[in-house]
């Protein structure tokens, strides 16, 4: 009997939840920059839709699938580069799909009379997983990947229910299972890492042809009996759909495998997809590497530099991937010992939560920098998994009588070992979740149903207490001595809040102070300091620079503030910019450069808290790149020097201040400025001052200066130019170099270039 899916109240209730979830979190994320390879994804996306083809990879490290670049850059066509709604947008809508197509699959994985609960118990699952709404916003390859993945499981399943369906011609028979292979081949031309499981689902199209060819016999007692030739027979036969799926996933990939050869093969190999495997795989035997081996292989740049030989990656993609097999080879054999046991942590790190990663946006959580909802997302999240792992393995082990468990098994059976094998992260644990949650529904759905066999259920209690014992530590409590530096979800949760409630006492002292009740915001600093006695490692140490500078205590302000620079970047960095901004006021600024000018300060470039918290001098005449320019403008890059002149890049949207030079009068700007880009079309900026805009201006690829009018600000005000302006990315040496250098903002989408600016 044909399976057809109504979209009935409850189904679109769960779809437009997982809808206004996936849109919800577009302000529930703290989200800052750019996360794991969104960087590098949008800027070879950039270039592609810019017309220059795949050239970004001719100097990177590796190559990348190619249909999740596409998906960008067709967007970047259509909306421009720092549009980066559209993506997020579109995403949104696939991994609402992405629901639809799980509840679709577990219509055809759960017992026939428990399909419908067990389809709507998963898909509401799947709607309030956080972490699938929050890969919807990011620009990561994983949800096109899933949806694509998905679409081609349920047409197997579909395919493989259906063979015993009578009357059909061979074409009508198999047309499920061409679907498949497209659909998989074009999840593989979006995350190479499908194509080692694909002879897998070859095997398994293999076994459910014998098996539905042994089944059809077995109803007929007059066959005859089978003969040798019989059964090769048949087993030919059941090889004629193998021979489908695999010309079908050959047909989408193989163009693709012709074209990566030619292009980055150079004679030294062939290249089916991608070349990330080679390197994933050496990075993860590189962790079994001692830290005193004697290559001096201890991170990813020393890896990175064996391959490349610097920052920029000359020579053949498909030599860079042999010598990185031929490495991580050489590595496991030299450090067995080393591999058995990074491999143990891997596949505890694969199974149990992890609070870090970058794709988790966490960072600065302690002291109140992540909102309150993303950290109850984050503990939701954690919480669905697990009561979910446990769960799917006694659906796992329970009989649902239908065709394709097998498949699922082998799905995340291979994840968990490549994750073993080469690293776990928390992304790599995505394209299981579907089967998981939908596995745990049928567990529950068949809660009270009878066990088939005693030994089913006793291993499906052992596997799902194992699994419980495996994760409860890093969900609920971790004793410290497995390890000092790792903490529970549920603990760090909780110090996310008292990190959020640290911050909002932060923020009344801070609205006190500028009422300008110093004395009660001395008061109620010292009160709350007295609790948390870290200075330097929270926002009190801000405050206190503050309450000093009001106090009239300068020269303890300074003293303060040398002994309250932290490890942490972020909080060194705005230690260091007070500092530097109080010894400019004071005319110190031989003093104040060398205070604004450190690593710390320039990595971070956090020029938006400086022009919200620096109170810089008055001054006419700008000298940007200087050194000295934080609180006087934002939205510009770090800066740098060359040829003699220091400037600094812009981005998409820039601001200029100049305190206290309003006159109520109109007013000209001038500006030292450079047009180059790598763009056929020119430079173009416009300038707009309280609102009111000037008409593009368009730049010249060299230096030049622009005198550009203002209208009036009103006098004693601050004049605020802000710089709209068309961008451009510099290349792969640009962003591997920032990455390698731990650079906020790795990705850079380039303005113009800006030496100095004076308002007359």
């Amino acid at each position: 009997m044909k399976q057809r899916f109504r979209f009935d109240n409850p189904t679109i209730l769960i779809l437009l939840l997982a809808l206004g979830l996936r849109l919800l979190v577009w302000r529930t994320l703290p989200y800052r920059d750019w996360i794991s390879d969104e960087g590098e994804y949008w800027a070879a996306a950039t270039w592609l839709a810019h017309g220059r083809g795949f050239a970004f990879f001719d100097g990177w490290v590796w190559s990348r699938p190619p249909l999740y670049l596409l998906f960008l850059a067709a967007q970047i066509k259509l909306f421009g580069p720092t549009a980066l709604w559209a993506p997020r947008l579109a995403q949104a809508l696939l991994s609402v799909l992405a629901v639809w197509l799980v509840m679709l699959i577990a219509r055809r994985l759960a017992p026939r009379d428990h399909a419908r609960p067990v389809a709507l118990l998963a898909g509401g699952l799947m709607a309030l997983s956080y972490s699938f709404a929050t890969f919807a916003y990011l620009l990561l390859s994983e949800t096109l990947f899933l949806v694509l993945f998905l679409g081609g499981v349920l047409a197997l399943l579909r395919w493989g229910q259906a063979l015993r369906t009578p009357g059909r011609t061979f074409l009508a028979a198999h047309r499920d299972l061409l679907l498949a292979g497209g659909l998989l081949g074009l999840a593989a031309l979006t995350r190479a890492v499908i194509l080692t499981w694909l002879p897998l689902v070859a095997l398994w199209v293999w076994i459910l042809m014998r098996r539905t060819a042994d089944s059809a016999n077995s109803d007929q007692p007059d066959s005859p009996p089978a003969t040798p030739k019989s059964r090769l027979a048949a087993h030919a036969r059941a090889l004629i759909p193998v021979l489908l799926l695999t010309a079908s996933v050959c047909v989408v990939v193989l163009p693709w495998t012709a074209y990566a050869t030619a292009r980055w093969g150079q004679g030294a190999g062939l290249i089916l997809v991608d070349t990330t495997g080679g390197y994933n795989f050496a990075f993860g035997a590189l962790k079994s590497l001692p830290k005193d081996n004697p290559e001096g292989m201890v991170d990813e740049d020393h890896l990175h530099d064996r391959l490349c030989g610097g920052v920029r990656c000359d020579g053949a993609q498909a030599a860079r991937q042999a010598q990185a097999y031929a490495l991580g080879w050489r590595w496991i054999r030299e450090y067995p010992a080393g591999f058995g046991a990074k491999t143990g942590r891997e596949l505890l790190d694969m199974l149990q939560i992890r609070y870090g990663g970058a794709e988790r946006m966490r960072g600065g959580h302690t002291v109140g920098a992540v909102p309150g909802p993303h950290l109850v997302g984050l503990l939701w999240d954690d919480t669905l998994y697990m009561l979910a792992l446990p769960l799917a393995l006694l659906g796992l082990l329970r009989t649902q009588g239908r065709s394709g468990k097998g498949l699922v098994v082998g799905w995340l059976l291979y994840n968990v070992a490549i994750g073993a094998l080469v690293f776990a992260i928390n992304r790599f644990r995505q394209p299981l979740l579907p089967f998981v949650f939908i596995y745990a529904a049928c567990a529950l759905v068949q809660w009270r149903a009878v066990w088939p066999g005693i030994w089913r259920r006793r291993a499906g209690w052992i596997a799902a207490s194992v699994a419980a014992l495996l994760i409860l530590p890093s969900y609920l409590y971790w004793p410290a001595v497995f390890d000092p530096n790792r903490r529970s979800s549920w603990h760090e949760t909780g110090l996310g809040f008292k990190g959020l409630e640290l911050a909002e006492e932060c923020r009344t002292i801070e609205q006190t102070l500028g009422d300008g009740a110093v004395a009660e915001a001395r008061r109620l600093h010292d009160q709350l300091d007295a609790q948390y006695p870290r200075p330097g490692l929270n926002c009190l140490a801000l405050i206190n620079a503050k309450l000093l500078q009001a106090e009239g205590q300068n020269e303890a302000a300074l003293a303060f503030m040398h002994t309250a620079v932290t490890t942490d970047e972020v909080q060194a960095a705005k230690i260091l910019m007070l500092e530097g901004d109080l010894l400019r006021r004071l005319g110190r600024l031989e003093e104040a450069f060398y205070v604004f000018v450190p690593r710390q300060v320039e990595v971070v470039n956090d020029t938006r808290w400086a022009w919200d918290n620096l109170d810089p001098p008055a001054l006419a005449r700008l000298d940007v790149g200087n050194g000295l320019d934080y609180g006087y403008l934002d939205g510009f890059f770090k800066r740098e020097t060359a040829q003699g002149l220091d400037f600094r890049w812009s981005g998409a949207v820039a601001r200029l201040r100049f305190p206290g030079a309003g006159t109520g009068q109109p007013q000209t700007v001038q500006l030292r400025v450079n047009g180059y880009t790598n763009e056929w079309q020119p430079t173009t900026i416009t300038l707009s001052v309280n609102g009111q805009a000037t008409a593009p201006l368009v730049l010249q690829p060299e230096w030049q200066t622009l005198s550009v009018p203002l209208p009036p600000t009103a006098p004693g005000a601050a004049v605020v130019v802000e710089l709209r302006s068309s961008v451009f990315v510099n290349g792969p040496d640009d962003l591997a170099l920032r990455v390698r250098d731990r650079t906020t903002q790795p990705l850079r989408l380039l303005g113009f270039q800006l030496d100095w600016a004076e308002l007359k």
